[in-house]
């Protein structure tokens, strides 16, 4: 996605990094801001096998406020 954003060609799309701010954070970290495996809260659209609901690695509130702040931050760099 970065490369894609910084190719020539006119686009006003830039590249916003999460990761140094997910370090330790993401799934089984701590504090968890990404879902691990989720077995339970499966929705009708979770099929049988596997049995893992599809809020398995999605983010949770505090890894949506993540996101939020890096795109925050990227936007106010002059």
């Amino acid at each position: 996605m970065k490369g894609a954003a910084e190719q020539d060609g006119g686009t006003w799309a830039v590249f916003a990094d999460p990761r140094a701010d997910f370090d330790g954070k993401a799934a089984c970290g701590s504090p968890e801001t990404v879902n691990a495996l989720v077995e339970n809260g499966r929705e009708k659209a979770d099929k049988e096998s596997p049995d893992v609901s599809m809020q398995s690695l999605h983010p949770k509130i505090a890894g949506a406020r993540i996101y939020a702040d890096t795109l925050e931050h990227t936007l106010r760099k002059p």
